[in-house]
């Protein structure tokens, strides 16, 4: 959709950011998982194993 509605996608991503600031919404993070863990994160939503979001951290805190 980004690409075939460049304007439309960013309105919705900046609606979507303004209601996650406004904690209007709340992802379900099942888990963060290392950039060295990126396989697994691209194989378990395929297998059915998780519940909810996984998250990718790209740097240490």
């Amino acid at each position: 959709m980004r690409r075939r509605h460049p304007d439309w996608f960013r309105a919705e991503l900046e609606r979507l950011i303004a209601m996650l600031a406004a904690g209007q919404i709340a992802p379900v993070i099942a888990e963060v998982l290392t950039l060295e863990e990126v396989r697994e994160a691209h194989r378990r939503p395929g297998a059915g194993t998780v519940a909810g979001k996984l998250a990718l951290r790209v740097f240490d805190p």
